[in-house]
């Protein structure tokens, strides 16, 4: 078997694990059903912009807008429910696609830092990871938020290398999606960046 059907065959893998049983299990711990009920009622309303969660009125339950996070997961969930999935699927599968989209990534753009047998290795290690694969299959925020954030790293990274400046576009845009994902925490996690960078400019 050639290199390409090998690596193809290692996506379908962690594709399928990652996918294995997603709505066999009812939804766990108070964030995944209060995000998963917020998405199923932007798909509902076709409201996108305002994250409306069900709560207790003087006189009965009522939709009350819910600002806790950012939309991101919101909106993978409701794509999900667009699509017609089921109550645990519609949740959790958009999550386990960025999951999966993401170690597809990370092996690209490490391939082009490192090499493919660098590549190869670090992605079997992420995809693998305990880590990494319990958060990929609950629709909770935080796969999205390293997902994003760690994506903006590595293209910033190969405009710092020599790529075009398509990388460092890039790498804006994965950021606005990680700050979309879990709000200031992706700002608070750069700010190591930020500041090496503006000491070199004064150094």
């Amino acid at each position: 078997m050639g290199r390409k059907a090998l690596l193809a065959a290692g996506a379908a893998a962690l594709l399928a694990v990652l996918t294995f049983g997603l709505g066999m299990t009812g939804l766990l711990g108070p964030d995944e059903p209060r995000y998963a009920s917020i998405a199923r009622e932007m798909a509902e309303s076709g409201d996108w912009l305002t994250p409306r969660l069900w709560t207790e009125g003087e006189d009965q339950a009522r939709r009350a807008p819910w600002f806790e996070k950012p939309p991101l997961l919101y909106w993978l969930g409701a794509a999900g429910f667009r699509a017609g999935l089921g109550p645990e699927l519609a949740p959790r599968l958009p999550v386990a696609l960025v999951s999966w989209g993401f170690v597809l990534f990370f092996w690209w753009a490490v391939r082009r830092l490192e090499g493919t047998a660098v590549a190869t290795a670090a992605a079997l290690m992420l995809g693998t990871s305990a880590g990494w694969a319990a958060y990929s299959v609950i629709a909770v925020t935080d796969l999205p938020l390293a997902a994003a954030f760690n994506a903006a790293l590595l293209l910033g990274l190969l405009r710092l290398k020599g790529g075009g400046r398509g990388f460092a576009v890039g790498a804006g845009v994965a950021f606005g999606l990680a700050l979309l994902a879990k709000g200031l925490v992706a700002g608070v996690l750069a700010l190591p960046l930020v500041t090496s960078q503006i000491g070199r400019a004064h150094v």
